[in-house]
């Protein structure tokens, strides 16, 4: 069986589950005209990263991140599995607020907010009922159009483009730049630790497959292509003060009457990426649930997606608050992004090393005999 159709596809999909928000925020502009080093930054700390991933998922292939929690005390496994539903689901309801209320902003004013979020959800339902698989097959259709298009508008943009906005550079603004590094590092790019299961690595005649720096690189440079468009033509402060820089900037892309509402064409597909975003979340939810409580996820569908748009219309009551618990996200997510990750390497490495001496020690034996 030919696996490269389905590892491209987890490779696609991964890339734009990593970009995330960055389709509608362009990353953070805490550091303002010096965004770009914050975000460079970043992406330079998740390649590092990413070896440690890629070793992990070596030693663990195939297991995603509720399989790993095994190599913990049951006590400790049961409360970190239950943290980590709680995060994935939380991830889910964010990424559907938001892009409601992008949606209601854009093309649907007059839509009902209540609306809009069933239909994300009901859409996150019917992937948590099949797998992953079809997830993969929608995203890769749906990638495709997106990437074009971010391409396209960015090409569009380039005569309108003022670099000296760009500058000055680093001026008494380090602290931002570090802050900014941790709010990229902790959203979207430190949810690589949710694609293992998805991503894994195979040894097949000594070499290792590349998918997780695949990924990364490719939401990396997607990601500082959509950030230097809204520097580049906003700036650092308008963008700041903007929810949604990037719309706002591809709105200003006007070649003729076919693309005077480019921004509303592209939103389409954005809807669609989110819809994949959301739906995987939703389902590493569905499955820590069925390993936590032994039950069936796919019997879990219709309750999750019921609960996901209650607790996205009544926690999220605008798209303000979304943002305003965005600013609190990396003191939440940092220790499961990284800290655990961490720990579950160790103890993957520490299992390794026993199995390896219990296979010497019984070859040993063997030759004895």
């Amino acid at each position: 069986m030919n696996t490269q159709p389905l590892r491209r596809q987890r490779i696609v999909f991964s890339i734009l589950f990593l970009m995330g928000a960055n389709l509608l925020l362009g990353g953070s502009y805490g550091a303002r005209q010096d965004a770009w080093i914050s975000l460079f930054i970043a992406l330079v700390l998740l390649l590092l990263w990413g070896f440690l991933l890629a070793r992990l998922s070596i030693l663990r292939p195939g297991e995603d991140i509720f399989d790993l929690l095994e190599l913990l005390p049951s006590p400790l496994r049961k409360t970190v599995s239950f943290v980590l539903i709680l995060f994935c689901f939380g991830q889910a309801a964010v990424t559907i607020r938001t892009y409601a209320g992008f949606a209601r902003m854009v093309s649907l004013q007059n839509t009902d907010l209540f609306f809009l979020t069933a239909m994300f959800c009901l859409a996150a339902v019917f992937f948590l009922r099949r797998d992953h698989v079809m997830m993969c097959r929608f995203s890769y259709a749906v990638a495709i159009p997106v990437f074009f298009i971010v391409l396209l508008i960015f090409a569009l943009l380039v005569p309108m483009f003022r670099g000296e906005l760009l500058y000055p550079i680093a001026y008494n603004n380090t602290k931002q730049i570090a802050l900014s590094v941790t709010e990229n590092l902790s959203f979207p790019f430190g949810n690589a630790f949710l694609l293992f299961g998805l991503l894994y690595e195979k040894d097949a005649a000594g070499k290792t497959c590349g998918s997780w720096f695949l990924s990364i690189l490719g939401a990396g440079a997607l990601s500082l292509l959509i950030l230097f468009q809204n520097l580049l033509l906003l700036g650092g402060d308008l963008a700041e003060n903007l929810n949604f820089p990037y719309n706002f900037s591809t709105s200003l892309v006007n070649v003729a009457d076919f693309f005077s509402r480019l921004e509303v064409f592209a939103s389409m597909f954005f809807f669609l990426s989110a819809v994949a975003r959301s739906s995987y979340c939703l389902m590493l939810a569905g499955k820590g649930m069925e390993s936590l409580f032994s039950v069936n996820r796919r019997s879990l569908a219709y309750p999750l997606g019921f609960l996901l748009c209650g607790y996205c219309l009544i926690m999220f009551e605008n798209t303000n608050t979304v943002f305003n618990y965005l600013e609190i996200f990396p003191m939440l997510a940092i220790p499961l992004q990284f800290i655990l990750p961490f720990i579950l390497w160790m103890l993957a490495e520490g299992r390794k090393r026993k199995e390896s001496r219990r296979i010497s020690s019984k070859s040993c034996k063997s030759l004895q005999k």
